[in-house]
């Protein structure tokens, strides 16, 4: 039939489970919640497999670490994190990061939606807090006068008080 959708990922049966396969390509911080996960979604066994012919292409031998993650406590929507820990100069690093971004990654983008990011990992990366992570150190309670959320330009900016108690 003409104009038929084709997708280029086709899947052939897996001659071995899904974690084994995986297992020799990835460290797995949480394997049995990521079996449960891909066995929702098969395609990404495979996609999975190409990204890491991927990644080795540009970072070599770095560990690649695959973590199943709670969409509603990750900073972002990814539902898996795949962390490339290499073990070269930062400059070296953030260079192939961004050439596996422009390259590989950009064209694989749509396929992955969302299911899982990729992130380097390195100490060089890793100095500048994520703003989430941040976030989440600063998140609590105030403990600090009732009228705070009426008058808070009085108490952060030092203007006078637009409301009292006796006119509401």
């Amino acid at each position: 039939m003409a104009g038929k959708y084709k997708p280029d990922l086709v899947l052939k049966p897996a001659s071995e489970p899904i974690l084994a396969r995986l297992q020799k390509l990835y460290t797995l911080k949480n394997p049995a919640e990521i079996e449960r996960f891909l066995e929702k979604r098969i395609f990404l066994v495979e996609l999975l497999i190409k990204t890491e012919q991927a990644i080795r292409k540009y970072f070599g031998e770095a560990e690649l670490v695959l973590e199943r993650t709670d969409a509603l406590e990750a900073s972002s929507a990814c539902q898996m994190e795949l962390d490339i820990c290499p073990p070269l100069d930062a400059k070296d690093v953030i260079s192939r990061f961004s050439n596996f971004n422009n390259g590989w990654y950009a064209k694989a983008a749509f396929k992955i939606k969302g299911n899982y990011c990729i992130s380097l990992v390195h100490p060089a990366v890793q100095e500048t807090p994520n703003l989430w992570d941040l976030l989440r150190e600063l998140a609590g309670t105030y403990d600090g006068p009732e009228d705070w959320s009426l008058e808070h330009d009085h108490y952060i900016h030092g203007t006078p008080k637009r409301y009292s108690k006796e006119n509401g």
